[in-house]
């Protein structure tokens, strides 16, 4: 779990550099920020035209459509998932919710979810585990945690496909960038996330 959290004053610098990555309008109170924190660590690893979104369905989406070294997968194919690789599933506020219920699916990625980067992938099975932004309750953080990719349900709920990207500029454990601060001056404090104004952003 995240030592620092996104409320701390220090943390709003870092967060500023994810939206700025992601491209999104601005930071915003109880804006998610998981989006852009993807889009910031596969821009920072080198990977050539990543299509960067502070919605993930936005990029998985404008992979699926236009592969070149990022590339989608169906669920069916876990067993090929491995360390680098971008996991994505539902949440609770995708559209019907984030268990079995969820519309998302490989076919049909439209709206809010999450994504997270495979960063340990030796622990047997689908056993895997992953890291992602503005997870680990509230307040949030960049949280590692454990998941498993041959199951139904990963950690925010239902996943629906899988990102790889491969060869020079690929993403890797010992690429994933440490936190750095932008030196735009700092604005609004970023609290604990809520929906609705994700929306208005077009984030998560």
């Amino acid at each position: 779990k995240g030592a620092k959290k996104e409320n701390q004053a220090e943390m709003k610098p870092v967060l500023d550099n994810y939206f700025a990555a992601g491209g999104c309008p601005g930071v915003s109170i109880e804006t998610p920020w998981s989006g852009g924190f993807i889009s910031y660590v596969a821009t920072q690893a080198g990977v050539p035209n990543f299509p960067v979104n502070c919605l993930h369905t936005a990029y998985f989406n404008a992979i699926k459509n236009n592969p070149g070294i990022c590339k989608t997968h169906p669920m069916s194919e876990w067993e090929k998932i491995t360390v680098g690789d971008i996991v994505c599933g539902c949440t609770s506020a995708s559209d019907g919710g984030s268990g079995e219920g969820c519309k998302l699916t490989y076919d049909n990625a439209n709206g809010r979810s999450h994504c997270d980067i495979v960063v340990v992938n030796t622990i047997g099975g689908g056993a895997v585990s992953v890291i992602g932004g503005n997870v680990g309750g509230e307040p949030a953080s960049v949280t590692m945690r454990n998941a498993d990719v041959s199951s139904t349900i990963g950690p925010t709920g239902k996943w629906f496909g899988w990102i790889s990207c491969e060869g020079e500029g690929s993403i890797s454990a010992s690429n994933i960038p440490a936190p750095v601060a932008s030196t735009a001056p700092a604005s609004t404090t970023v609290v604990p996330v809520g929906a609705k104004q994700a929306e208005t952003y077009n984030c998560a």
